[in-house]
């Protein structure tokens, strides 16, 4: 009598242990998804590559992470808000407030020094559109796409420098090395 009593007992026990475990499961994932909801809301976020003008750095396609809260450096890629209706421009930070930016034969000078620039696509390709001596006012920000041949970008008329209020990100270093993930898990990298 008492071996059967112990053992109702101990899968009583048992039991309880077994749905305490599973509430503590379910509250540990929804506070995962919380944390992880308000991160993409208020931190981070998605964005999506569009065009060109980034190759070979950035291709259509290419999913990132920006950061909504870092502080804008030279060098950064930034996601750039566009006019009323108009798409996000993604392009890389050459130079800030105070700065003088030059283009001439080709090749981008900050400064009187000649930038170093591994990322675009060719060697002194930057002739598209010269850009004349230029001092940056206050809260301005000179940007480029990698791709100078076809860019738009702030040596355009239509686009100029911008303000980084109207810098919306920063794409993360960390979120560059998984660009092309989803095509690699699913064997479609885009190779053009």
């Amino acid at each position: 009598m008492i071996k059967v009593f112990d053992s109702l007992q101990e899968r009583k026990l048992k039991k309880e242990q077994s749905d305490r475990n599973f509430l503590l499961t379910i509250a540990l994932i929804m506070t995962i998804i919380f944390v992880v909801v308000l991160l993409n809301t208020y931190v981070f976020f998605n964005v999506q590559v569009v065009g060109d003008s980034m190759n070979p750095t950035l291709t259509t396609g290419d999913l990132l992470v920006a950061n909504r809260k870092s502080d804008v450096k030279i060098g950064d890629i930034v996601i750039i808000e566009g006019e009323k209706g108009e798409a996000w421009l993604i392009k890389r930070v050459i130079a800030k407030e105070g700065q003088t930016v030059k283009i001439s034969g080709g090749y981008v000078y900050v400064d009187g020094e000649k930038l170093d620039e591994p990322y675009v696509i060719k060697d002194g390709a930057t002739n598209a559109i010269d850009w004349e001596d230029r001092t940056l006012e206050s809260g301005e920000i000179f940007y480029l796409g990698d791709n100078r041949i076809n860019s738009s970008d702030s040596r355009t008329e239509r686009y100029g420098t911008c303000t980084e209020e109207q810098i919306v990100g920063v794409i993360e270093d960390w979120s560059l090395a998984f660009k092309g993930f989803r095509g690699r898990l699913h064997g479609t990298l885009k190779g053009d």
